[in-house]
């Protein structure tokens, strides 16, 4: 199939360049954050984990912990889907109103993560500002006129 072909050749040319992405295997060591054990091929070792989103180690808390077995116990594991099709946790719409009543805001909104926050804000925030309608619009906006606003988009949320 001339198809898969195209895409041996694809990542062996990848794999050349050495541009081919190889995760690494780790194994975190609960209460020894941030030690964990790299494997590779060749065997494996101890390293220092200095890039983890667990900044402050409250992946390993035991008060975090306890709760986490709480709500495993009581809701299961795993999401079963994104919000605007699955629904809600309850834990999530509580943690929400949380944060806005901390904030003073009349309400909060969770992401998964830090870049899709800036990003959305962004993108909403030029949608609002000029007028525009679409994201193509709005990706625009963000590209030649956020450098600016940045600072008070962000500082609004």
């Amino acid at each position: 199939m001339k198809h898969i072909k195209a895409f041996e050749d694809a990542l062996t040319g990848i794999r050349d360049e050495g541009r081919y992405r190889v995760f690494v295997d780790l194994q975190r060591h609960r209460g020894q954050f941030p030690k964990a054990t790299a494997r590779f091929e060749s065997g494996e070792r101890e390293i220092t984990v200095w890039c983890s989103n667990d900044y402050l180690g409250m992946g390993q808390d035991e008060d975090v912990l306890a709760s986490m077995h709480e709500a495993i116990d009581s809701f299961g594991a795993g999401s079963g889907g994104t919000r605007n099709i699955s629904g809600t946790t309850r834990y999530h719409v509580e943690l929400e109103k949380e944060l806005a009543d901390l904030h003073g805001k009349t309400g909060a909104l969770l992401f998964s993560e830090a870049l899709t926050v800036r990003t959305r804000a962004l993108v909403g925030r030029g949608a609002a500002a000029d007028g525009s309608s679409t994201q193509s619009e709005g990706q625009y906006w963000l590209e030649h006129t956020a450098k600016e606003r940045v600072l008070e988009v962000m500082g609004r949320m």
